[in-house]
């Protein structure tokens, strides 16, 4: 019979140590899926889609669907000498009839 046997006490380090290392783990593993939600936001199929409405949305006074925009544009193309029209001034983007023909004001 084991009658006077002390038992040595164990160090709570370990617990604390579980803790840190589940906060730590938590904060890394919401980090990851934050970045892997920027990374299917922002690649080329849905990225372009998204940046098309967005700037197609701030140009477009009444709407995406306006007949009116497309007829501005062609008239735009038509009046000036290389038959192209810059609708951004600052930005190297050119539009011609061929690009347009066909398309929807979308």
């Amino acid at each position: 019979m084991l009658t006077n046997v002390s038992f040595i006490s164990r160090p709570y380090w370990h617990v604390d140590a579980k803790w840190i290392t589940g906060i730590l783990l938590i904060l890394l593993l919401n980090g990851t899926f934050l970045l892997f939600i920027l990374r299917q936001v922002t690649a080329p199929e849905p990225g372009i889609e998204t940046l098309t409405v967005l700037l197609a949305s701030s140009f477009s006074r009444e709407g995406l669907d306006q007949e009116a925009d497309m007829q501005i544009m062609r008239q735009k193309i038509a009046e000036s000498p290389d038959g192209t029209w810059q609708p951004i001034p600052s930005l190297n983007i050119v539009v011609r009839e061929a690009d347009i023909a066909g398309l929807s004001p979308r």
